[in-house]
């Protein structure tokens, strides 16, 4: 005799299915309902009516320019106004928004190398397992 048939390990040796019990489907509510896509997410972050005054337009312009280019340009643009007002040199502000900028530079230099790596690995496999399109390839290159 099973003395805890709610456990699921006696589910596993032999104790009746829960659905087969009597009063069994009074367990589930009598309606189950979710908004289908009522926002959409990014990096984790929920983007509906409640955080933006247009999510649809956020979206379409995000799917054009992702929030990385964004802020790309806007660190430039930022950089160049720096460069151009030297007597800001000193401000903590300023060299903080340097070191976030070299900072980046650096992530991205790195993520240009690991795409390297992942090329190299797609070519090596064109060219072990499809001659015909590894010569589309060079010839595609010029070589």
């Amino acid at each position: 005799m099973i003395s805890n048939p709610l456990n699921p390990l006696a589910w596993a040796f032999g104790a009746p299915v829960p659905w087969a019990w009597p009063g069994a489907a009074k367990l589930a509510p009598d309606q189950v309902s979710q908004a289908i896509n009522p926002g959409w997410t990014l990096a984790g972050v929920v983007v509906n009516a409640q955080n933006s005054s247009a999510p649809s337009v956020e979206q379409s312009v995000v799917s054009r320019h992702s929030y990385g280019r964004q802020l790309g340009r806007v660190m430039d643009a930022v950089g160049a106004l720096l460069d151009a007002a030297p007597k800001l040199a000193g401000d903590e502000r300023v060299r903080d928004f340097r070191e976030l900028a070299q900072q980046v530079e650096e992530i991205k230099r790195a993520a240009a190398g690991d795409r390297i790596e992942r090329l190299a690995d797609e070519l090596a496999l064109v060219r072990a397992s499809d001659p015909e399109g590894w010569q589309r390839l060079q010839a595609a290159l010029g070589r």
